[in-house]
């Protein structure tokens, strides 16, 4: 009998010791995490007061916050969080529980009670792991909101909000969805959206970083005053993701419109899916830095996030564009291609062509639109046929099986276009011009304008260097 009673006597301080050992661990960095979220948020907040109290089997984190409402007049709005956490493990069957409370001035609160209905607009519940695994779980009822103070009869239709975010292995992730918000006014909805849903993973470290936000449906009915047809968009997604490579990061954006509609225009879809990689990861959070402190600024000073820009382009990197498209219809125009080592940070300052484009340069971008595209614009403008016409003779368009293209390219010092050197285009053009001259051609029939409308000597001369020693367009080099 003594025997077991020594082991549940054990078996319960082994208890209590992992108990205050993991409570322990929390009040050690949870400080430290508040702050570094706060630094790193895109709002301006800050963390201006924290106290932890403990007590045998219950503990309370108090944390004052101070948002930065407007930069000008200094004006903030100052909450608290309270995270009261219970680790008697009993109750948690095992885990560490904890519920936390916003607390906000008495305005705001008052506010937030007549826009509720007196409900709790929000409940916050966490969950800690004796492994370290943390669990938040957050649900917003749904509910019909309204301003009594307000003189018209305008109310929201809330769907609400559930969602969890978790630090599992090292990863901050979280999920969450809005049901739905719907804006009512004289019983006619004015607009709203349905399922709006955030997904984020973040690696340690900032080691890797991905998120996607979609939305399955927005609105604005023709019940808004000055909007004469109603605007619909489906199925938007805007995936983000980086991954940190030693001191470089690839940084890649994928954004869909399922469906774009106005009302009886038609429907149409786009898409961009573009990379960056080899970015200075330094430079991309002094960029991000710079990005926060000008929306705190009053007067915001251009000069810091300038150099920022530069520097995130500095290191000549890369530049994918898998697809970047727009659909109606029928239609479809689209571009792609990659860039690769040019020194943007020089673009526009007045340099050498060299300078920018060097010998480590590629460069290939890709224009495409389908027979529908060039038939609808044949049929709008009577002027187009002929010019396209011409240019497609000549070669600076060509076709393939689903319509048309033009192909632009940089290698080895060479440009290229349509797989034509430089000093073939410039041939081309001033063939085309003297063959269509503007002056005698009626309108619509001359090809194309000039590069240059000063003489055609100037022509004959373009890409020419004003030093002999330089190479001229027609050795077609940079």
């Amino acid at each position: 009998m003594n025997k077991w009673l020594l082991l549940s006597i054990g078996c319960a301080a082994l208890w209590s010791g992992s108990a205050m050992y993991a409570m322990y661990e929390i009040k050690q960095d949870y400080a430290t995490h508040l702050k570094s979220f706060a630094a790193e948020s895109t709002l301006p907040l800050k963390v201006v007061y924290h106290r932890f109290d403990s007590s045998a089997f219950s503990s309370t984190a108090t944390t004052e916050f101070a948002l930065q409402v407007d930069p000008c007049t200094q004006e903030t709005l100052k909450f608290t969080l309270k995270e009261r956490f219970k680790h008697d493990l009993i109750s948690g069957l095992g885990a560490i529980t904890s519920e936390l409370e916003f607390v906000f001035a008495k305005d705001v609160e008052d506010g937030l009670k007549k826009l509720f209905a007196n409900k709790d607009p929000m409940t916050i519940t966490g969950r800690y792991q004796l492994n370290g695994d943390v669990l938040y779980h957050i649900d917003s009822p749904s509910s019909r909101l309204t301003n009594p103070d307000a003189n018209n009869d305008g109310y929201l239709t809330w769907g609400g909000v559930t969602g969890d975010i978790r630090f599992v292995d090292k990863q901050l992730q979280a999920n969450m969805v809005a049901k739905s918000l719907d804006l009512v006014k004289d019983d006619s909805s004015l607009g709203g959206f349905s399922n709006i849903k955030f997904e984020m993973t973040q690696q340690a470290n900032d080691a890797g970083f991905s998120s996607l936000f979609s939305v399955d449906k927005f609105e604005l009915t023709d019940n808004i005053p000055h909007l004469s047809n109603t605007l619909r968009i489906d199925n938007l997604s805007m995936r983000y993701e980086l991954k940190q490579q030693a001191k470089l990061a690839n940084i890649s954006h994928d954004i869909r419109l399922g469906e774009l509609s106005f009302g009886q225009e038609g429907a149409g879809k786009a898409g961009f899916k573009m990379a960056m990689n080899r970015v200075d990861l330094a430079a991309f959070k002094k960029f991000n830095q710079e990005l926060k402190r000008l929306g705190a600024s009053c007067k915001p000073n251009f000069t810091e996030f300038v150099d920022a820009a530069k520097a995130l382009y500095t290191g000549k990197p890369e530049f994918k564009i898998d697809d970047f498209y727009v659909e109606m219809g029928e239609m479809r125009v689209s571009l792609r291609g990659h860039v690769k080592g040019i020194d943007f940070s020089k673009i526009g300052l007045n340099q050498p062509a060299r300078e920018t484009f060097g010998a480590e340069t590629d460069l290939a971008l890709t224009l495409h639109a389908n027979r529908a595209t060039i038939d609808r614009i044949a049929q709008s403008k009577a002027e187009f046929s002929p010019l396209f016409n011409s240019l497609n003779d000549y070669g600076l368009i060509k076709s393939d099986n689903e319509g048309y293209f033009v192909r632009a390219a940089v290698k080895d010092e060479q440009f290229t276009l349509n797989d034509m050197p430089l000093a073939t285009v410039m041939t081309l053009l001033q063939a085309q011009r003297q063959a269509h001259n503007p002056f005698n051609a009626p309108f619509g029939q001359a090809a194309l304008p000039s590069f240059n409308t000063d003489t055609d000597e100037d022509m004959n001369n373009y890409g020419e260097e004003e030093s002999s020693s330089e190479p001229s367009a027609s050795e077609n080099t940079f």
